[in-house]
């Protein structure tokens, strides 16, 4: 397979996304948006990963890349090609399918659990979807669930957690994609939005936490459902 990487920040890259593909023998491309780099046509790749960001998915007027980027991921959308949202990346696709991107009552930054809305799903994507598994957060905003889309996941924090349309689009608020370098690189760059508060981890409780391989193995599990490999 062909994986396109979206990267709409210098600092918040694929992570342990690039180490599942070369397992599996895929090849990752990049355009770094915020850059203004080209993105490339949909037939070049199989599946189009979108990444992380400190911008919102309204922020366009901020951010004019953002303007692109969606009508790009509208385009893939209903190519029928396999996409995967995380964070700002699945807020985008929640947006570009209709549904409201809106301030969430907390920001939620650090290690909490998700749990899968239900068992009966239609989604073939749902069995692969933590329950009661302690992932990586770090957002302020949410989505809405779109029209015509399931609901896979919820946090005590956050509703919303995850959803997957016509089992080709993905769409994860939060991140099973960190490494040791990613996360060290994301607390530094970002330390000031890390406040007291309720769904606010310190530093030193994010950077030492144990759950990395097991979010890490969460992610592979997904991508494969997702890629049916």
């Amino acid at each position: 397979m062909k994986l396109h990487i979206l990267q709409n920040v210098a600092f918040e890259n694929a992570g342990y996304i690039y180490q599942w593909a070369q397992t599996k023998n895929h090849s990752t491309t990049t355009s770094h948006v915020y850059r203004n780099e080209p993105v490339p046509h949909t037939d070049s790749y199989d599946l189009l990963v979108i990444m992380g960001g400190s911008m919102g998915a309204n922020d366009d007027a901020q951010h004019p890349f953002l303007t692109a980027e969606k009508e790009h991921i509208e385009k893939a959308i209903f190519s029928g090609k396999k996409i995967l949202g995380i964070c700002l990346g699945s807020q985008i696709i929640a947006s570009v399918l209709g549904a409201s991107v809106k301030k969430n009552p907390y920001r939620e930054i650090g290690w909490f659990p998700v749990t899968r809305v239900s068992n009966n799903s239609p989604s073939k994507l749902a069995d692969a979807i933590p329950n009661n598994e302690t992932v990586f957060h770090w957002h302020g905003d949410t989505f809405d669930i779109p029209f015509g889309a399931v609901h896979l996941a919820r946090s005590e924090c956050t509703e919303n957690q995850a959803f997957s349309f016509n089992d080709s689009v993905l769409a994860l608020q939060f991140h099973c994609e960190m490494t040791p370098d990613l996360l060290r690189g994301m607390t530094d760059i970002c330390k000031d939005e890390i406040v007291e508060s309720k769904y606010i981890q310190p530093v030193e409780k994010i950077l030492n936490s144990t759950h990395i391989k097991e979010s890490n193995r969460i992610l592979d599990g997904l991508l494969n459902k997702l890629c049916d490999t």
